[in-house]
């Protein structure tokens, strides 16, 4: 497996984009064959553009027994369907027994710890798949809400509400830039099929308002086109979007945030109930 920089693959990316961006793929680090990032420069590119790429990071082992897991039925609990078929689930953490569990067995774990530089635990995980029932696009945001175990008072964090029976909150700057989300791509996701597309260096600007990330011209968003057992890498503050899918297919992809350490003194993060070692 090569390697590539962030830089070279934005600039290649910039090139590409004169006429269209599909298929551009965005900058990775690579893996060896047990999922270790060979990379020194690895957490350097996270924290710096904000994003990596993890090629092949999972193989149809690791993939089909996290799919078993995560996949969603409409009549479970925090799935969201739509003309008949499931395309969401949230709150797996909490439930989908085992989760935790499999996250760790799959090498996730140990993926989020090198990219944090810390020993890591996942406090949110979410499914989606974007079919042709279900295309929908999603505008330019960053991720600053995150689940926590219950409200309480304590300075800097705003915004509390519940989500399908879990509170959440907007968390501090500097809580939200200690985080980490991984992709996992359980299907081929090229630009067709509605991939992310993130501003690189975009997490360092801090907190952005809508007008500021309306303001965010097209041409510094970089598309992130995925295989199959590749794993993005995206720091939440990130500004990211998707299109609707030109050639809809499944899209399948389980969105794992982690952390290194607890939110506050009196904010915790709300524990994985069925892996109760799960949040240290």
């Amino acid at each position: 497996m090569g390697f590539i920089t962030a830089e070279s693959v934005m600039e290649g990316s910039r090139r590409h984009d004169k006429g269209h961006k599909s298929g551009i793929l965005c900058g990775f680090r690579s893996c060896d064959g047990g999922g270790r990032i060979r990379s020194m420069n690895f957490r350097s590119d996270v924290d710096e553009f904000g994003f990596a790429f993890c090629r092949q990071a999972l193989d149809a082992v690791q993939l089909s027994r996290l799919l078993q897991l995560v996949h969603p039925a409409p009549e479970q609990p925090g799935v969201r369907s739509r003309e008949g078929g499931a395309y969401a689930a949230r709150n797996l953490l909490w439930d989908r027994p085992d989760t935790g569990t499999v996250l760790s067995a799959t090498g996730l774990d140990r993926l989020a710890t090198d990219a944090l530089g810390a020993d890591a635990f996942p406090i949110n995980a979410t499914y989606f798949d974007k079919t042709a029932g279900a295309n929908w696009a999603v505008p330019g945001h960053q991720d600053v809400m995150m689940p926590v175990e219950r409200e309480v008072v304590e300075p800097g964090y705003s915004g509390w509400r519940t989500k399908l029976g879990v509170v959440h909150v907007e968390p501090p700057l500097d809580v939200l830039s200690k985080l980490v989300a991984l992709r996992v791509h359980f299907d081929d996701c090229p630009a067709a099929n509605g991939a992310l597309t993130v501003v690189p260096g975009s997490h360092l600007r801090g907190k952005l308002c809508d007008a500021q990330i309306l303001a965010i011209a097209a041409d510094e968003f970089t598309t992130c086109a995925a295989a199959v057992g590749d794993v993005l890498f995206m720091k939440p503050l990130i500004v990211h979007r998707s299109s609707p899918a030109a050639v809809p297919a499944h899209r399948r992809v389980l969105h794992v945030v982690y952390a290194t350490e607890q939110p506050g003194v009196e904010v915790r993060w709300k524990r994985d109930l069925t892996n109760p070692g799960g949040v240290r």
